[in-house]
Order: C-alpha cells, then sequence, then structure tokens
C-alpha cells in the first residue's frame, strides 16, 4: 500500500494588507518626488526612508512561504524566510494533536490572535493543527486544506 501523506505550500496572500501598502509606497514615492522638486533635503530624506522601509516590508510579505508535509513518520514544516531548513516532528514525540479550522471570515475578527508560550507558524489563519510534544512545547502549524490533513491523519492512524 502507497504511504499516506499530506503536502500543502502556502504563501502570504492577506491582498487588504498589500493594497495598503502599495498604496503607502505610491504616497511616499509621490512626496519623495515633491521634496526633490521643493528642495527640502530634509523631507526627501525621511520619505527615501519610508519608501525603503515600505519595499522592504512588502518584499519581505512577498518572500513567506510555508511548506506543511505530514506522513506516518513525521510532522515537517518550514516557514521561508525564517527557517533555513525543514523543521521536522517525529510522531514519538508528539502527545496530542488537534486540528483546528475556523471559517474564513474569523480572520477579520481576531479569532487569529494567540497568546501564551505556543509557537506560531501559519499563513492561513487559525486553520491547521495544534500540537503538543511529550516535552511541553506547543505549536501551531497552519494549513488551508483541513480537511484533507484530517484524512490523511485518519489513514496514517490506522
Amino acid at each position: 500500500m502507497k504511504e499516506q501523506k499530506f503536502k500543502e505550500k502556502q504563501r502570504f496572500r492577506d491582498r487588504l494588507l498589500f493594497i495598503l501598502l502599495w498604496a503607502g509606497l505610491g504616497g511616499a514615492l509621490f512626496g519623495l518626488l515633491r521634496s526633490f522638486v521643493v528642495g527640502h533635503a530634509g523631507q526627501a530624506l525621511a520619505y527615501g526612508l519610508i519608501v525603503f522601509l515600505l519595499a522592504a516590508w512588502l518584499w519581505w510579505l512577498h518572500q513567506l512561504k510555508l511548506k506543511v508535509s505530514v506522513n506516518g513518520e513525521r510532522i515537517k514544516y518550514k516557514l521561508s524566510p525564517l527557517h533555513s531548513k525543514s523543521r521536522k516532528i517525529p510522531w514519538e514525540e508528539v502527545a496530542s494533536c488537534q486540528l483546528v479550522k475556523t471559517p474564513r471570515s474569523a480572520s477579520w475578527h481576531g479569532s487569529n490572535v494567540h497568546f501564551g508560550n505556543m509557537k506560531w507558524f501559519s499563513l492561513s489563519g487559525k486553520n491547521g493543527m495544534r500540537i503538543t510534544t511529550r516535552d511541553g512545547r506547543q505549536l501551531f502549524i497552519g494549513c488551508s486544506d483541513v480537511d484533507q490533513l484530517a484524512e490523511t491523519l485518519e489513514k496514517i492512524k490506522d
């Protein structure tokens, strides 16, 4: 029998945030050009710094990728560019694994806010796996297709 495996790749795709950042970048570029025309060096420096910071933030958000893979041996994840290598959690180290699925609108009312010492690796809001390891670490690893993940986990358990 073929080994059951779940694989998923996610990217950061919050359109509203991208629209706001692009609008801010456009406004800052306009201010930078205007300050050059008028001849205000201090304003040009401030606008140049704002342009740089917004462009860097846009680039960084565009680079965010989460890869999740689950099979009968382990859970593997990598949040680029924060992780240089994939992180692996063998099933022997997992004390509990709960699936969490919230509606898409939940990202707008604070249900994706998390407190405590849980490490959070998600680009899909509060959808994914809540894992507690035998040594007490708590992780949340996000995934978009929670139903497919649930099917894979059921087949792995059998």
